[in-house]
C-alpha cells in the first residue's frame, strides 16, 4: 500500500494524459476523455488526501464536478443532446412566416 501512496501522483499524471489524449484525438474516442479525467481527479484526491495536502484535494473536488458533468454530456447517446451548434439548429422549429 505505501508503495501505492509513493507512486499515486505518477498515476494520476499518466491517466489524466490518456484522457487529455483522446481529447486532443477529436476522434470518436474523444467522448471517453472525461472518464479518465475523472479517475484521475479522484487519483488526485487521494493523493491529497495521504500527503496532507488541502488545496490540491480541493482543487480536484472541482475537477471530479467538471469531468461528471462531461461524463453526462459526451456518455449520452448522440441524440439525446445536441453536440454542436449544428446540432442545435437542425433541432430548432422554424418560424413560420407572418402572412
Amino acid at each position: 500500500m505505501e508503495l501505492l501512496a509513493n507512486h499515486l501522483d505518477w498515476l494520476a499524471l499518466a491517466v489524466g494524459a490518456v484522457g487529455s489524449f483522446l481529447w486532443a484525438h477529436n476522434g470518436e474516442s474523444a467522448k471517453h476523455a472525461s472518464v479518465w479525467w475523472l479517475v484521475s481527479s479522484l487519483l488526485w484526491i487521494a493523493f491529497a488526501w495521504l500527503h496532507g495536502m488541502p488545496a490540491l484535494g480541493v482543487r480536484d473536488l472541482l475537477g471530479i464536478a467538471t469531468a461528471a458533468y462531461g461524463c453526462y454530456r459526451w456518455r449520452r447517446p448522440r441524440g439525446a443532446v445536441p453536440h454542436s451548434r449544428q446540432d442545435q439548429a437542425s433541432h430548432a422549429h422554424k418560424a413560420e412566416p407572418i402572412t
